[in-house]
């Protein structure tokens, strides 16, 4: 797939026991990785309790591509 010129978002969830900070943690680390690393264009960042499971301690990353 050619991402050349496509916007992307990311979004950070936690999973029920993950603090905030940590997302954010996990959500730069993310960012590095795509902006930096893969060169992919990240319009919009976002981290929060989206999608809860009891108590467990996990964060989930979405990544959607916004086609021109």
């Amino acid at each position: 797939m050619d991402i050349k010129g496509n916007r992307f978002a990311a979004l950070v969830s936690e999973l029920g026991a993950t603090p905030l900070m940590e997302q954010f943690i996990f959500m730069n680390d993310a960012r590095r990785l795509l902006e930096d690393e893969q060169k992919l264009n990240l319009v919009f960042k976002k981290a929060d309790d989206y999608l809860t499971v009891i108590e467990i301690a996990e964060v989930s990353l979405f990544i959607e591509n916004h086609r021109r």
